[in-house]
């Protein structure tokens, strides 16, 4: 027998045990989590490989001996030295040992693949539950599994078509066990990409898509594993139990178009599959499905930056050292992954919500209180309390209060990215260290604040102070971004405690308007009593005033009228009767009669005149003065 498939076997077996031997290599350098679910798949290469050679080896030392026997025989007239019994194999030939692992060795490899799949996806998934350390350099691992798929991929093809023959039939497990293990690394390079693209539940997802896929073998390896044990004893060929269809149809594409002919032709009663439009598009479908590929790959070569993007060429993961930075606009590069792009948007203020979380696309209300939740879900921070109300409480002999009270703080950020370099390798993860450096700078500025404080007119100026410590962090940390806006949207107490929170603010605000209107009392009876009390005293001294210069001048208006009366008594006397009477008269009607006594009887008309304007119409009439003679 042709030893080529023995060789071809243990080729298959040596690049499944290297790639068995890279996965762990990679997986403690980059971290990725699907890299231990391919391992199974380069397991169950390995062993098909291993298997099929043994096998090979089996028969072909079987036929060399069968054909030595043979001439044996025929030198030697008595036979072989020991015989066998007639339908039995020779004792102490190869036949024996090939029929004795035929019988008992290869029945059991299905289950035992099988249940090895079984325990390592198991023992997989259990991991999930643990932290999982961030991957790093993923796109070494996409290289190296990229590379691996490939060479996967031509052995298998290879080994694929010489199992289309009779003497080859049993290269198909190796084959079908190889393209497998070329699909799983297929899916693996999307994962590793994805997580390089920071879509960073990729590489969960991926583990469980290789899980499924290996649950789905293992149930197949172990059905069949069931069906062997019932094969009936007119069956005729080598038991291939442990060859999984379901690899078979992804490592050989060509069964499809064979099964979907016979589907065909038995759908429409004729031979659909040898008309010319089929054997068309099957020989079309290959080809068309390989352009395709071509064409996206070469896709990679080309790169577009957005108008607020810029970006770093990477060779091989470090940047390029001619020309790393990339402005925005098209750009053409090597093909993936011998260069990459990564993108930043240093042109866009980014922003960054510390204490609170919003759902994408929710509606807040327009009147919010602190009795009702604000965004999706708040965190909570402590903040210092007064020292003088615990001293006051402990002098007083009362509980003390508590040293420090949550609250809940709604805090925006907005930051730009001014080095580009800094902000893409100081750090692993930019965007999270500075959501940490705010976290804190926000903790360290509670501790030094009073609730009060944040509730009332210190708010900018805490804003303020936490934008330049946050700056001096980032500065300190070399994160390459300026801090532009740092803002407290909202400085509300914990939603259970609220409504109290509520009531102790209502009784402070009605203690703080009764000492407002205390003060403003105050503030307007003072004023006026000192008022009241100056005028009263200006009064006082005016009446005094006075007084004092009417006794003066009465005082000397006495001495005047004494020396005047000294003078001239007389006249001083006439005078002062005068004076008298024309002060005692004034305001009395008076009648001057300017005759001497006699007889004549005068008789006066003492009534008011009437007013002659009303009923002389022909004007006023003259004055009359009534005079006695």
């Amino acid at each position: 027998m042709d030893s080529r498939n023995e060789k071809l076997c243990w080729l298959a077996a040596v690049l499944a045990a290297a790639c068995l031997l890279l996965a762990p290599i990679l997986q403690a350098r980059t971290g990725l989590l699907l890299l231990p679910a391919l391992l199974p798949f380069y397991a169950y290469a390995l062993v098909a490989a291993l298997l099929v050679a043994v096998r090979l080896r089996l028969a072909r030392l079987a036929t060399d001996e069968q054909r030595d026997l043979e001439l044996l025989e025929k030198e030697s007239a008595h036979g072989a030295l020991f015989a066998a019994a007639p339908g039995e194999a020779a004792p102490m030939l190869q036949a024996r040992s090939r029929e004795q692992f035929e019988k008992w060795f290869v029945p059991a490899v299905a289950p035992l693949v099988a249940l090895g799949f079984g325990v390592w996806g198991w023992q997989l998934a259990h991991r999930f539950a643990l932290p999982a350390t961030p991957p790093a350099q993923p796109l070494i691992a996409a290289a190296f599994l990229a590379g691996e798929a490939f060479l996967l991929f031509l052995l298998s093809r290879f080994l694929v078509g010489l199992g289309r023959a009779e003497p080859g039939r049993l290269l198909r497990g190796p084959a079908f066990a190889l393209g497998l293990a070329s699909y799983a690394n297929l899916i693996g390079v999307i994962g590793a990409a994805c997580v390089e693209g920071e879509v960073h539940a990729a590489d969960k997802i991926v583990t469980v898509v290789l899980l499924a896929l290996l649950g789905m073998v293992a149930l197949e390896l172990a059905l069949r594993a069931i069906a062997s044990f019932y094969r009936g004893p007119g069956r005729t060929g080598p038991l291939v139990a442990y060859e999984s269809r379901l690899a078979g149809l992804l490592a050989d594409p060509a069964s499809w178009t064979q099964n979907i002919a016979g589907a065909l032709d038995y759908q429409f009663g004729f031979q659909v599959s040898d008309t010319w439009l089929y054997r068309f598009l099957r020989r079309a479908l290959l080809p068309l499905v390989v352009l395709n590929l071509v064409v996206l790959y070469a896709s990679t070569c080309l790169v577009t930056l957005g108008p607020d993007e810029e970006g770093i060429l990477e060779h091989f993961g470090k940047p390029k050292a001619d020309a790393w930075r990339l402005a925005s606009g098209a750009h053409f590069k090597l093909p993936w992954p011998f260069e990459t792009v990564r993108r930043y948007p240093t042109k866009r203020i980014l922003a960054l919500n510390i204490g609170f979380h919003e759902e994408p696309g929710a509606q807040h209300e327009k009147l919010i209180l602190w009795t009702t939740p604000h965004f999706e879900s708040e965190e909570q921070y402590l903040v210092a309390s007064r020292a003088d109300a615990s001293a006051t409480n402990r002098a007083a002999g009362t509980e003390a209060s508590v040293p420090v009270n949550l609250v809940v703080i709604n805090m925006p950020v907005e930051y730009q990215i001014t080095n580009l370099f800094a902000y893409a390798y100081e750090q692993a993860d930019p965007q999270k260290a500075m959501e940490q450096i705010a976290v804190a700078a926000l903790t360290q500025e509670l501790a030094a604040r009073d609730l009060l404080d944040l509730l009332g007119a210190d708010r900018a100026a805490v804003a303020g102070a936490l934008k330049v410590r946050m700056q001096q962090a980032a500065e300190r940390q070399r994160l390459g971004v300026e801090i532009v806006f740092v803002g407290l949207a909202g400085v509300h107490p914990p939603l259970g405690v609220a409504s109290a929170f509520e009531s102790v603010v209502g009784a402070t605000e009605e203690r703080e308007a009764s000492i407002l209107a205390a003060q403003g009392y105050r503030n307007s009876t003072v004023p006026l009593a000192s008022a009241n009390a100056a005028r009263l005293g200006a009064e006082a001294v005016s009446y005094r005033v006075r007084r004092a210069e009417l006794a003066q001048a009465e005082a000397q208006q006495f001495t005047r009228r004494l020396e005047a009366s000294r003078r001239a008594p007389g006249v001083f006397r006439s005078r002062a009767y005068f004076d008298t009477l024309s002060d005692s008269l004034a305001g009395i009607r008076k009648y001057i009669i300017a005759a001497e006594s006699g007889h004549d009887v005068l008789i006066f008309n003492l009534e008011e005149k009437l007013n002659l304007d009303w009923m002389n119409l022909g004007g006023a009439a003259p004055e009359k003065k009534d005079k006695a003679k």
